[in-house]
């Protein structure tokens, strides 16, 4: 708090600032701007609300109701397009390019006659926004209605109530029976998640068609990405996969993880390539091989993800030498000594995110297999070596 000058005098600290800055974020955004939503509705007699950007998605994470006999009523946890509305806009505006064009590139869906579903008209429309400050929603999301919002900023200029520094949540939400994962995928959505995962129903045989009515009735009754999860026990083949993504707005991922992995991916991305983005699995023991041949990343176990994006970005830029030198010093170190039969990949996997300091334990819950103190041994050289300095575990509530 305190430091003393070199001329011995006593002053505050740059850790005051640095203690404030932390005290800050610890606000939540709907109780810093409560206060001031309940002004707007009482001086416009009308319905305020506050809104998150999430991934793709706007989130209401507040509202206060306005005085005036009839409201657009919006549930607070209820997500809205980026490219209609105006919270949805004036969010989108303040975005990178990057992050727009992900936007652009659609789908769209026209709300009502008014909803702007033309990229170029919809990207001069975000020009407007920037220009002036605040975005217009004439009837773009409900006919009859109307809305002005502007961005809440932070101290540097930033768009506030964001997930960017936050890993997008995905969730499988996969089940035997399709209103179960329905069941499954609503609550998701609801808690927050970013996409979906969901394999294909594998209890009992499944026709093609029958799959395709599964994900049909899930894409329709969540409004999150979809990734569809291809499975030994549940294969989607390229053109089922096709079938699956022209009929359902939302799939717009596939990861594939029937072995031989390689080959594939390398068939979904000839087959599926132009309308799914394609991800590798099984651990992404053959992640390099899947770059090759169409994948555009891998969704493995989540104790590397450093390795991996450095791997990514050597293969991306066209360093494969790199990229695999990378990938044999650490993936395939810790791949190989867990893929020694039985649920033995738990072990160094946990005990990795033990020593990064992400979890408590490496505790694996029963049944599960006894691993022998020789590989106990080597499980600990290998992760001394993966990670030299142990991080002691820290609560996200401390």
């Amino acid at each position: 708090m305190a430091e003393r000058t070199p001329a011995g005098e006593w002053e505050l600290s740059f850790r005051l600032l640095e203690i404030a800055g932390l005290q800050l974020e610890r606000i939540e955004l709907p109780t810093l701007c409560r206060p001031f939503a309940e002004r707007m509705a009482e001086a416009t007699r009308e319905t305020v609300t506050i809104n998150a950007l999430s991934g793709l998605h706007g989130v209401c994470i507040d509202k206060v109701r306005g005085n005036d006999g009839m409201q657009l009523d919006m549930r607070i946890g209820a997500r809205g397009f980026l490219y209609c509305g105006g919270a949805g806009k004036v969010m989108l505006a303040d975005m990178t390019k990057a992050e727009q064009q992900q936007v652009l590139d659609g789908p769209f869906t026209a709300l009502t006659p008014k909803t702007i579903i033309d990229p170029a008209v919809l990207g001069a429309e975000l020009g407007h926004i920037r220009a002036r400050g605040f975005a217009i929603d004439d009837q773009e999301v409900v006919g009859g209605g109307y809305c002005i919002a502007v961005a809440i900023l932070d101290r540097n200029g930033r768009l506030v109530g964001t997930n960017r520094g936050r890993v997008p949540i995905i969730i499988n939400t996969g089940a035997a029976g399709t209103d179960l994962a329905i069941s499954y995928s609503r609550a998701a959505e609801a808690a927050g998640a970013d996409a979906l995962m969901v394999i294909p129903p594998s209890f009992m045989p499944a026709s093609a068609d029958e799959i395709l009515d599964h994900y049909v009735a899930i894409d329709r009754a969540a409004g999150l990405p979809i990734i569809l999860q291809e499975v030994p026990q549940g294969p989607i083949p390229p053109g089922l996969a096709v079938r699956i993504a022209d009929a359902c707005r939302n799939v717009r991922y596939i990861k594939v993880e029937t072995l031989p992995v390689a080959s594939k991916v390398s068939a979904m991305a000839d087959l599926a390539g132009d309308r799914l983005t394609i991800f590798g699995g099984a651990g992404g023991s053959y992640f390099i091989e899947e770059l090759r041949r169409g994948a555009l990343g891998t969704m493995p176990f989540c104790c590397q993800p450093t390795d991996f994006g450095a791997i990514w970005n050597a293969f991306r830029a066209g360093d494969e030498r790199l990229a695999q030198q990378r990938f044999d010093r650490t993936i395939m170190a810790i791949n190989r000594l867990a893929a020694q039969g039985g649920d033995i990949f738990h072990a160094p996997h946990k005990q990795l995110l033990v020593r990064r300091g992400a979890i408590r334990t490496a505790f694996v819950g029963s049944p599960t297999t006894t691993i022998d103190p020789v590989t106990v041994g080597e499980i600990a050289d290998l992760l001394a070596q993966a990670v030299p300095v142990a991080r002691r575990f820290r609560s996200f509530a401390a």
